[in-house]
């Protein structure tokens, strides 16, 4: 997970310089074994680039360090808190986002956004907009199904395809799709164990649950000790 460390330098977890040798190490492991590597931006702690460097231009040289010391084009932005809602980083990310694509012909972009049992909410749904209007390929939107707060007391894995059916509509309505292609388009990461609110537990027959019809939806991931599970795949929501 790529944050800022201090000013507009990405690091990984806000703390380890983007070159050190143990997250290289790891990187390579991965690559050898037929892994492919993506980048996450952002994440629930630390400070997301975007709402710390002052143009478009330095956003976008520091999302690019970043992806080079990881050898990869594959980036995801996990969006979430005061970052969400601050429309001006949102922009600022877009624009950023925009020009990387520019220099980057392989690159791919996801969005991890929070997510409730009714949908995206308008934040959400801004963010992807901005994105869009900046003419970003969106190649996944990935869900984080979990925490959605005291009052949901009931089953987490109803609230979990709750959550994926209501964002499979707003994806649709969005980019103008089929039913099929927002399904693949949609990504969806669990929370295994105790979420963050307490008493709220996820066990792996949610999992399963959300993955049961695979051949026709999108990807299904676990949040295991803060790391976000995702599946890649090839494909743009953008038309």
């Amino acid at each position: 997970m790529i944050s800022a460390d201090g000013d507009c330098v990405p690091s990984w977890d806000g703390i380890h310089d983007i070159g050190a040798e143990a997250v290289a190490s790891r990187i390579a492991g991965l690559t050898e074994s037929g892994a492919d590597v993506r980048v996450s931006f952002g994440g629930a702690s630390g400070e997301e680039l975007g709402a710390v460097c002052d143009s478009a231009e330095e956003l976008a040289d520091a999302y690019g360090a970043a992806l080079d010391a990881a050898g990869t084009d594959l980036a995801d932005f996990d969006i979430e808190g005061d970052e969400l809602t601050d429309s001006a980083s949102v922009d600022r990310r877009s624009e950023a986002i925009a020009l990387l694509r520019e220099e980057r012909a392989g690159l791919e972009v996801s969005f991890t956004l929070p997510v409730m049992p009714s949908g995206l909410d308008e934040h959400g749904l801004a963010l992807l907009e901005s994105a869009d209007g900046h003419g970003v390929e969106v190649a996944t939107v990935n869900i984080m199904t979990m925490n959605y707060g005291e009052s949901y007391d009931g089953d987490m894995g109803e609230y979990a395809l709750a959550s994926a059916r209501a964002t499979h509509g707003q994806l649709r309505e969005l980019y103008g799709l089929s039913a099929a292609e927002a399904w693949q388009g949609l990504a969806i990461t669990s929370m295994l164990g105790v979420n963050d609110v307490k008493g709220r537990r996820s066990h792996w027959p949610t999992r399963r649950r959300c993955g049961g019809s695979r051949r026709r939806r999108g990807r299904v991931g676990v949040d295991v000790v803060g790391v976000p599970g995702q599946a890649v795949r090839r494909g743009r929501l953008r038309g």
